[in-house]
């Protein structure tokens, strides 16, 4: 399923984190992809704010290389893969795990290393638009529940906007 979202300013793409973030369980994976601004670290915030998790001490993770947050109804690890050199590393950070123990886990710069990542993932490619404006597209093989009905969820709190998008791969 692949579905695409315009934000316009740091709260819509922090409220529609928040809203994907309403229809997780825990054991999901969410992965960010975009360049530096795109607003990928203010998605995690929203991810965190929808999980119940204080938003508001979500950072970039990129030199400790991963960050968790409690306080909700499942942890929040939210990792950057940018400054890993090899896809065994993320063993050795105990991915997998996280998963197991029902953890939602965000990855910026998930990317770098696709074939670590199982068909349930959900990818989110964040592109500018504008200096405010982002386009958010969602793709998932084996999650569709997660994306369904999401864009008229969010296009009916705010005025951001669902636009088609393309069949491709992450």
């Amino acid at each position: 399923m692949i579905l695409s979202l315009v934000t316009h300013g740091r709260d819509e793409t922090e409220r529609l984190a928040a809203l994907l973030a309403a229809r997780l369980d825990g054991g999901e994976t969410i992965l960010l992809v975009g360049e530096l601004g795109a607003g990928k670290t203010c998605f995690v915030r929203g991810l965190a704010r929808g999980l119940g998790a204080p938003p508001r001490k979500v950072k970039s993770p990129s030199y400790n290389i991963c960050h968790r947050y409690d306080g909700g109804r499942a942890p929040l690890q939210h990792f950057d893969a940018y400054f890993i050199r090899e896809v065994e590393e993320f063993d050795r950070i105990g991915l997998e795990d996280f998963l197991l123990e029902r953890h939602v886990v965000a990855v910026e710069w998930a990317d770098r290393y696709p074939e670590r990542f199982g068909p349930e993932a959900v990818w989110v490619r964040f592109e500018h638009v504008d200096e405010e404006t982002r386009r958010l597209t969602f793709r998932t093989k084996g999650s569709p529940r997660l994306l369904a009905g999401l864009d008229r969820e969010f296009r009916d709190g705010a005025p951001g906007s669902a636009i088609p998008a393309e069949e491709d791969e992450p």
